[in-house]
Parts: C-alpha cells; structure tokens; sequence
C-alpha cells in the first residue's frame, strides 16, 4: 500500500510538472505554428523515429531474456519485453528513474523467478546502462567539444557536470559492489554508522543488514558473469543498440523536417542526446519533465533552428518519452492487473 502511494504521488507529480511545462511552452512559442510545422513532416523518416520505441523495449526484452536462460528459465522475448515496459514506465514517473528496477524484480518473482534470480538481470542492465552513457557522452565531448556551448554554457554546463559525477560514483558503487566487495562493506557500513549518528538515517541497523544484502546480490551478479563470460559481451552489445535506437529518434525527427541535404551525420544527434541525458536524467524529477524540454531546444536552437527548434523538441519528446510511456503504461498496467486477478483467483479457490 505505501509503494501505491508513492507511484500515485510520482504520477501526480509528473502531471503537474507536464501541466507546468506544457503551459511555459505555449506561453513562449505559438501554438499554431508549432503545429503547422509537426503536420508538414515528411511520414516516412517519422515512422522510422517511431519504430525506435519497440527496437528499444525489444532490446532490453533481449537482456533480461538472455539472463534468464542462463538460468534455464525458457522465457519467450515477449515476456521479458514486457519487463522493459515496466521498467520504462515507473522509470518515467519516478524521480531519478528510481521506480523501474524494483517494479521489474516485483513482476519477475510473480511469474515464478526466485528473488535471488530476479534482482540479478535488472541489475546488470543498470550497470550496462550507465556504461554506455558514459563512453557515449565521452566520446561525444571529445569529437564535439562545442556541445556544451551549445546548451546554453554555465546552467548547462554545471548540471553535466553534477550528472557525471552522480552516474560515475553510481557506477564506481555498483563495480565495487560486484568485484571489490570488502571495500564497498567497510565504506557503506561507516557511511550508514555517520548518517545514524547524524540522525539522517531511523534505523542504522535494518539498513546495515538491508545493505548487507544489497552486497551480496552484486557479488552473485559478478560470480554470475565471470561464470558465463559471452554473456555480458551479447548484453553489452543489446543495450548500445537499445540506447543507439533512442538517441537517433531525433536524427530521423531531422530528415522528416527536411534536412536531408545539411551533412549532420547520426553520431552528432547521438552526442548531443547522450549529453542532454548525462546533465538532466539525475536531476530529481519524473521523467526529467521541463529539464529535458528546456536542454533540448536549447541543443536543438542551432540544430534545427530557433524557429524549428519547438516543434523538433515536441517531435523527438514525443515519440521517446510520450510514445513510450503510453505503451509502456499499458502493459505495465496490464501486468499489475494479471497479477491481482491472480492473487484473488488464488485467494478464492483458497476458501473453497
């Protein structure tokens, strides 16, 4: 119940924050003219843009499928599709993208996946995630040093920054966690012990024995891996194509917009959403709602335009963001709904 209450308040949130953004956009850039534009895009490049959505749920359905199996548990790739549907879909209502994982180690053990198994592929696909990111937006500011100017300069610039070292400790914490794991015990133990006495944390002895478990789940992750060594590599390799088909959806946004002519390359559009990423995706808001709007047509301004810039944003916000959680709330409701229907048939047949 108190999990319900915090989706219920995330989502709450999110809708005043889509209601806020929606209303400082239109109070800037006309309507009409933003809508003539989105109406005059070429069909085809758009259904391509779109067609990122499933490649992108497919591809984290291929992980967790993947993982499974070395386990010898025979999922089918639907299945495991809709746990990147959960996971898209609380990630998008909750602050920092918090909500997915559990929500996805939640809906792995009602279909008969032991706890100790589930919380394993989620995990790696974090680690992978993050990974990808990084190379992403590291080698996006090596060839295109002018991106960070191109955000806007200081505001920009110090929340990439502030995004970088929250995904590199984050990362630091999670590889630590899986092959230095003495370290990561003896650094979190005095962490939780310094937040107890500072009256920080309620419990520092639940949340010691929580961490101590929490450790012990990256440890047989790590064992996990070294004991299937091309397992990470097919896994590494789904999740850059999943992250590739996401931050080309503005690419394909461009040539509907008719710029088949200019010379961008993808790799540019793949830069620049990888930086936009890394500077707004930490910040504590759901879905980054009104961070990602603003960074974008602030990136887009010399992409695209200013003129065009709106309308891009509206474009490319809409097929990876709206798009996505539309379909993946489906099923992510879909999904919770079989599993009551479940617990109640159980519960009845039970009394009977």
């Amino acid at each position: 119940m108190k999990a319900n209450r915090k989706y219920i308040v995330s989502l709450l949130l999110l809708f005043l924050l889509m209601g806020l953004t929606f209303y400082l956009l239109f109070h800037h850039f006309e309507f009409a003219e933003i809508w003539g534009i989105i109406q005059s895009a070429s069909g085809g490049p758009l259904a391509v843009a779109v067609m990122m959505v499933p490649v992108y749920l497919l591809c984290y359905g291929g992980v967790m499928q993947l993982f499974l199996r070395s386990f010898g548990y025979r999922t089918g790739l639907l299945r495991c599709t809709g746990y990147g549907c959960i996971d898209f879909y609380y990630s998008a209502i909750t602050p920092s993208s918090t909500g997915g994982q559990p929500m996805v180690i939640y809906h792995m053990e009602k279909d008969g996946v032991p706890m100790s198994k589930a919380v394993l592929a989620p995990l790696v696909h974090t680690v992978l995630y993050k990974v990808v990111l990084i190379l992403f937006t590291v080698a996006g500011l090596v060839c295109c040093p002018g991106l960070v100017r191109q955000g806007g300069g200081g505001v920009f610039a110090a929340l990439l920054v502030f995004g970088a070292v929250i995904n590199a400790l984050m990362l630091a914490a999670c590889l630590l966690s899986m092959f230095r794991p003495r370290i990561t015990k003896r650094i979190g133990g005095a962490l939780i012990r310094l937040l107890g006495r500072l009256r920080l944390v309620k419990d520092p002895e639940k949340k010691t024995v929580d961490f101590a478990m929490s450790l012990a789940e990256y440890q047989e992750a790590a064992a996990h891996v070294k004991a299937h060594k091309t397992l990470l590599a097919k896994c590494f390799l789904l999740v850059l194509v999943q992250r590739v088909a996401f931050f080309l959806v503005p690419y394909f946004i461009y040539l509907s917009l008719g710029f088949v002519e200019m010379g961008l390359n993808p790799f540019y559009f793949i830069a620049v959403q990888a930086v936009i990423a890394m500077a707004v995706d930490s910040l504590p808001l759901p879905g980054g709602m009104g961070a990602n709007e603003l960074a974008m047509i602030m990136m887009y301004n010399n992409l695209f335009g200013s003129e065009l810039a709106a309308s891009a944003m509206l474009m490319t916000r809409g097929v990876s963001y709206y798009l996505c959680l539309v379909i993946s709330s489906v099923c992510a409701i879909g999904k919770y709904a079989a599993v009551v229907m479940r617990r109640r048939y159980a519960e009845k047949t039970g009394r009977m």
